[in-house]
């Protein structure tokens, strides 16, 4: 079968540094982990003390949804990793009680770990996962069954001298949620940008309150026009700083995130409770984030220890009267020998 995308290739080197940074290890996935949540407590309570502390359901959260683990083969993973058993039905109790503030800022570490003095462009988008249950919906007075979807929105950094995504800031709602509200509303605001960088967006972005918020925050928006779009100052300006070329180039990338994320997570929530769910699209995004940071750091790392190139057939001519003056002038030739000429 011919390829869908026969132009389509991956970067020099791709596979190397996949397999040395070790991106499937669950020891690692498990210690990189370790190192990015903070220590954060159990409120105090008069109760009985939690089996495990909350920096460790944190943590578990993100290792199971990383590999896609299920909350009753969880157990045994606990056993291993802290040395203490909690049952499954726990979990998911405590899965509920998460904010997913903490797994954004453990999210935000890294992204700046990995931008910091690196020329970027920013891609907005969203995707859509599936849940295990369904819903009544009734059309033209039939009662259909829907299965229900949850939508996880992002903000992703590209990274093109190293060829790496970064997520910047996500945001999961309801899988019928327009993508429009939620950027200005949620996005924008709440994630941290460079104000001279520039965001791509497809045809759901393009309105007056996006771009002009877009602007607001120092950053220029590239966003797909809508067909018929030419009324107004602030569309019209849209129109002409609109940059087809660049949409091209940059605003696909950001597929590259959420085939990454299909491919080794999957594409399913089982949890049914809303805040579940929320966490789940959060820890999924961390997930997929340690696993590029991961990358970063292999790619660094052959770039700082990579031999620096010499050129054998380059020599060096010396001209100039060493005795008189001390200000010597080099000269650079192509000559098979060397060849040092003094006056």
């Amino acid at each position: 079968m011919a390829l869908k995308y026969p132009n389509k290739s991956k970067r020099a080197g791709y596979w190397r540094v996949y397999e040395r940074a070790k991106i499937n290890d669950f020891r690692v996935i498990y210690e990189e982990l370790c190192s990015i949540i903070p220590h954060v407590t159990h409120p105090v309570s008069h109760g009985p003390k939690p089996v495990l502390e909350l920096w460790q359901l944190y943590i578990l959260c993100a290792y199971c949804i990383s590999f896609d683990i299920k909350l009753r083969n969880l157990e045994a993973e606990c056993d291993l990793l802290f040395g203490r058993t909690i049952d499954h039905t726990n979990l998911s109790r405590w899965f509920s009680r998460l904010d997913e503030k903490i797994i954004d800022d453990a999210c935000e570490e890294l992204h700046q770990r990995m931008v910091h003095r690196r020329k970027i462009e920013y891609v907005v988008d969203s995707t859509a996962f599936t849940l295990t249950f369904y819903e009544q919906l009734m059309i033209r007075g039939l009662i259909l069954l829907k299965l229900v979807t949850w939508k996880l929105h992002v903000i992703v950094a590209y990274l093109p001298a190293l060829g790496l995504l970064s997520v910047a800031g996500a945001y999961a709602t309801y899988g019928d949620a327009h993508d429009s509200p939620v950027y200005r509303d949620h996005l924008l605001p709440s994630t941290n940008m460079r104000t001279d960088g520039r965001i791509h967006g497809d045809k759901a972005y393009w309105s007056i309150d996006n771009i002009q918020q877009t602007k607001s925050k120092g950053l220029t928006p590239n966003f797909v026009p809508k067909e018929g779009a030419d009324g107004g100052f602030v569309l019209g300006t849209a129109l002409q700083e609109y940059d087809e070329e660049a949409r091209k180039k940059f605003r696909g990338m950001v597929e590259g995130f959420f085939g990454g994320i299909a491919t080794r997570q999957g594409t399913k929530c089982r949890f049914r409770n809303h805040q579940s769910k929320v966490v789940f699209c959060h820890a999924m995004a961390l997930a997929q984030q340690v696993r590029t940071y991961l990358r970063f750091k292999v790619l660094t790392l052959l770039v700082l220890l990579a031999p620096t190139p010499v050129s054998t057939n380059i020599y060096i001519q010396f001209s100039g009267n060493r005795a008189h003056d001390n200000s010597h002038r080099f000269k650079r030739t192509t000559e098979v020998q060397a060849q040092t000429v003094c006056e």
